[in-house]
C-alpha cells in the first residue's frame, strides 16, 4: 500500500468517525423524559344548597387554573398542577360553600382526572341567616 493510498484511508476512517459522532449526537428526538411540568385535570358539580339545581357562571379555581361552571354546575379544570391538597376556591365571592369553613381539597395526579366525590355546595351570601346577636 502506497503512501497516497495510506493517507486516503486515514481521510476516509476520520470522516467515518467525524460523520458517526455526529449521528449519534442527534439522538433521534426519542428521550421519553415526559412532561416538564405534570399536570392532571379535576372535575366536579357546583349545585345550590337548598334547591339541588346546578349553578352556571361559578368559577372554580384548584392550583392556579380557573374553569366556569356550564348551566348544568359542571366544570373541569385543566392543566392541574400536579400535588397532593390543591386548594379549590370559588368565585363570585356572593357563594358561600356551606359547610361553612371547610376547606376543599383534591390530589391531582399526572394525566388523570380527579372527579370531586360531592358536588360543592353554596348559598348565596344574602340567603345565609345572620349571626344571632351576642348576649
Amino acid at each position: 500500500m502506497g503512501k497516497g493510498s495510506l493517507m486516503q484511508l486515514l481521510a476516509a476512517v476520520c470522516i467515518g468517525t467525524i460523520v458517526a459522532a455526529f449521528l449519534v449526537g442527534c439522538g433521534g428526538g426519542n428521550n421519553n423524559a415526559g412532561p416538564i411540568n405534570p399536570t392532571g385535570t379535576v372535575s366536579g358539580r357546583i349545585m345550590h344548597f337548598d334547591t339541588d339545581q346546578g349553578l352556571g357562571g361559578v368559577t372554580v379555581t384548584v392550583g392556579g387554573r380557573t374553569a366556569v361552571s356550564d348551566n348544568s354546575g359542571n366544570f373541569t379544570v385543566t392543566n392541574v398542577p400536579v400535588g397532593n391538597n390543591q386548594v379549590v376556591t370559588i368565585t363570585p365571592p356572593e357563594w358561600l360553600a356551606l359547610p361553612g369553613g371547610v376547606q376543599i381539597t383534591v390530589n391531582v395526579y399526572q394525566g388523570q382526572n380527579t372527579a370531586l366525590a360531592d358536588p360543592i355546595r353554596l348559598v348565596n351570601s344574602g340567603e345565609y341567616p345572620p349571626d344571632p346577636p351576642l348576649q
